[in-house]
């Protein structure tokens, strides 16, 4: 579910954050990048990257529990969140998340980082890593349900098969719900998952 707008921060891009979500704007190319981070945020802070579906907020219940002296960042990829959504396939794509990292980078004045990848973005976290720019700034990567993507000189299953088995997740990129309790009779229309039954962190994210 795409979370609804947060309280509104775009005035504060320079150092001073005034409460632990503080949302911050960062101009790229095409638009702007979406980032929460940490009331105190130092210049080596914890970067965290999300799925393909989620957005920043899908690490609120670990943030609030980070004990890190330089904080952390919480990124909205483009086409995730509050962030940039480009209708030109141009303007997607590996390439333009890692120099969107690199922006947010700058503009928080980040020196070196650890970067939390979870799925999908475990591969921009080592794509990260492995690019000339950004990884004299990678002190280290931590992936969450991902790994390196493979790599075979003969593909197992047809280019078919391997898009019915991503449709599920690429049917919901272009998905919207009016509320969370839409959100939740869409996927568990046998009511068994309802705002009873959730923590205060899932009803947030």
């Amino acid at each position: 579910a795409r979370r609804g707008p947060a309280t509104r921060a775009s005035e504060q891009r320079e150092s001073s954050v005034v409460s632990m979500d503080t949302e911050v704007r960062v101009r790229v190319d095409a638009g702007e990048i979406v980032v929460l981070r940490s009331e105190t945020c130092g210049a080596s802070p914890v970067v965290f990257v999300h799925g393909i579906t989620a957005h920043a907020k899908s690490f609120v219940s670990v943030v609030r529990h980070l004990t890190h002296a330089d904080g952390w960042v919480s990124m909205n990829l483009r086409g995730r969140g509050d962030s940039l959504c480009p209708s030109d396939a141009s303007q997607r794509g590996m390439e333009h998340h890692l120099r969107d990292l690199e922006a947010v980078l700058d503009a928080l004045s980040i020196r070196e980082t650890v970067l939390v990848g979870h799925s999908y973005g475990g591969f921009v976290a080592l794509a990260a890593a492995r690019d000339a720019r950004l990884a004299p700034r990678v002190r280290a990567v931590c992936l969450l349900d991902s790994g390196f993507p493979r790599v075979e000189e003969r593909p197992r299953g047809t280019s078919e098969e391997l898009k019915v088995g991503l449709a599920r997740a690429f049917g919901r990129l272009g998905r919207h719900f009016a509320d969370l309790d839409a959100y939740l009779a869409y996927w568990y229309p046998d009511g068994s998952v309802s705002r009873a039954t959730l923590s205060d962190e899932l009803i947030e994210y």
